[in-house]
């Protein structure tokens, strides 16, 4: 217990126990969760349709403009919809469907200035999307059957540990999505964001091994879902720092097909919010099987 009270003295370690356990629900309800996947997967549509139409420079797929715009509405409609439903049933969560939905509403009034805004304001409308995702995906996780059910606790060793290197590993993930979006937009150089992207896979890959050394045992089989969680959020980041320096070595070459380029950047960015969502899951699942740690018997 000593060595979780001190780890909540750090400024983020201590906003991220207070969110998730505001976010912690009290009843199973499956169609809502069903229906907060649903807006998630929208969500993610429209992230990868927004990123190949910004990486659109030379118009090869114009189209996907429109279809964005199309993508927008239908995700509003389900936000929108989500939040009634959490209204209704006065689900613990739902000031985070005001948030996705404010968002969303952000986004739109970004985006039907896309022509006319600076690079700077590109770049906030693109890390807005990134943000929305994670939190949809929030949203899905704690909507979850297996979130509600009674949280199993975590090893005895290294529990302050890992709750400090999952919110530095999300802080750090957060950062190093707004050094790309920066770089994406041309904002500063890629100098930094190669930096970052070694650190949140070295952080992400040590916080796996560690969870996988704890939850190994009879006595100590560890919460099913985050040991999973870790592999994925760790292989996810390891996929997207290939993609990174993959694209940096071939952008010096003027063999490359331009619409190949243009894939490979949306794909990048892709992964990109892919990674932040799954490590921001990760950091809240790891958040709430400690605290079924810290309960006295």
């Amino acid at each position: 217990m000593a060595g979780v009270g001190a780890t909540l003295r750090t400024p983020s370690a201590a906003l991220l126990w207070n969110v998730s356990t505001v976010l912690t629900p009290v009843v199973n309800r499956p169609w809502l969760h069903r229906f907060a996947v649903l807006l998630a997967a929208s969500t993610l549509g429209l992230f990868i349709t927004g990123a190949f139409f910004t990486s659109n420079e030379e118009r090869p797929f114009y189209s996907l403009g429109q279809f964005h715009t199309m993508v927008v509405w239908a995700v509003g409609i389900l936000a929108a919809g989500l939040l009634i439903w959490m209204e209704k049933s006065k689900a613990r969560m739902r000031w985070l469907g005001w948030i996705v939905l404010a968002t969303i509403v952000v986004e739109v009034a970004l985006g039907s200035r896309m022509d006319t805004q600076s690079p700077a304001a590109g770049a906030f409308h693109a890390f807005l999307a990134q943000l929305l995702f994670s939190s949809t995906v929030a949203l899905a996780l704690v909507t979850w059957s297996g979130w509600i059910r009674d949280p199993q606790k975590t090893g005895e060793g290294g529990r302050a540990s890992l709750w400090t290197l999952s919110a530095a590993g999300l802080a750090l993930t957060l950062t190093q999505v707004a050094l790309g979006v920066a770089v994406r937009h041309g904002l500063i150089g890629v100098a930094l964001h190669i930096l970052g992207a070694f650190l949140v896979v070295l952080l992400l890959l040590t916080l796996a091994v560690l969870i996988g050394r704890q939850n190994t045992g009879r006595q100590n089989p560890g919460h099913p879902a985050v040991r999973p969680a870790a592999n994925t959020a760790a292989t996810i980041a390891s996929v997207q720092a290939f993609l990174g320096f993959t694209i940096l070595s071939l952008q010096s070459s003027k063999l490359i097909d331009p619409v190949a380029m243009i894939v490979a950047a949306a794909v990048h960015t892709v992964v990109g919010a892919l990674t932040l969502a799954s490590v921001m899951a990760l950091a809240l699942l790891i958040r709430r099987n400690l605290r079924a740690a810290a309960r006295p018997l």
